[in-house]
Parts: C-alpha cells; sequence; structure tokens
C-alpha cells in the first residue's frame, strides 16, 4: 500500500499521530517567514496583488511538501531582503525548519531544497543624495493652509 501523501503519521510510545499536510506546511510558512531577510514566500504575482487590494489574503504559498512515515521533504520558495547572504539565509532557513518541525511535530526532515526568485530592496537607506538647497527653500516659503498658532473657526 501506498503511502498517504496528504498526512504524516508519526509512531508514538503508545499509539500513532496523524498530522494533515496543511498544518504541516502552515507550521513551514510560519517558521521561514520569521527568518530576517525573507521577504515573503511564493513570490509576488499580479493576482496576490490584486487579492490584496480587495481586502482578501491569498492563501500561503510558496511551500512544495512530500510527506511519508513521519518524514518531509520540501522545496521553498523565497523573495529574500536586498544585501542578504543567500547562503547564509538558505543555510538558517534550513537549520530552523529541521529543528523546529522535529520538537513541535516530531517529523524529520530530509532535505530542504531553496529556490529564490526575487530580491526587494529593504529598509536600508539608499545612496547619499545631493538637496537642491533652493528647492527646499522654494517649499519654505510656499504658503500654507493652516499653521499651526492660528485658530480655526468653528
Amino acid at each position: 500500500m501506498l503511502p498517504d501523501m496528504n498526512k504524516s503519521q508519526v509512531v508514538q510510545e503508545h499509539g500513532l499521530l496523524t498530522i494533515n499536510r496543511k498544518v504541516v506546511k502552515a507550521v513551514i510558512h510560519r517558521i521561514a517567514s520569521e527568518v530576517p531577510g525573507v521577504v515573503e514566500l511564493g513570490g509576488d504575482s499580479i493576482w496576490k496583488r490584486l487579492l490584496r487590494r480587495l481586502g482578501f489574503r491569498p492563501k500561503p504559498r510558496g511551500v512544495e511538501l512530500e510527506l511519508a512515515d513521519g518524514e518531509a521533504a520540501m522545496t521553498l520558495t523565497l523573495v529574500v531582503r536586498s544585501g542578504v547572504r543567500v547562503p547564509e539565509l538558505a543555510a538558517e532557513v534550513r537549520r530552523r525548519i529541521k529543528k523546529q518541525l522535529k520538537e513541535q511535530l516530531g517529523i524529520d526532515v530530509r532535505t530542504v531544497n531553496v529556490y529564490i526568485t526575487s530580491v526587494k530592496p529593504g529598509c536600508e537607506r539608499g545612496p547619499y543624495q545631493e538637496v537642491d538647497p533652493s528647492a527646499a527653500l522654494r517649499d519654505a516659503t510656499r504658503p500654507r493652509r493652516f499653521e499651526f498658532g492660528d485658530e480655526v473657526p468653528l
């Protein structure tokens, strides 16, 4: 009989623990998202942006998972922050996922393949830009709608 790929079964001392595939994927998604330098899983598409604009939360993506006999193998699709060291990031993602899945769910991880689809700018500052002082002066002398000392009529 072939193993059921929709769940993981872990043999314990007093019985069998069965974990649904969706639970394992959700835990993996959370762990990978918490690694510093990971912007998101699954990449960004026009459809994801459209769903977010409409107020919907798209399903977590970016985790391809194979489960069998209490073991897991996966491929993670990541978008990373610009300037991060990708080999170190991938090693940290692997380390955290292997450790957390074993601790939280009792699942041994065989492989964690990391696929980087995009690099997005992070919070770091860009290169120094020269400011035109005459433009700043023009902005300061432009009439404002309200001043802090003005009284507002009721």
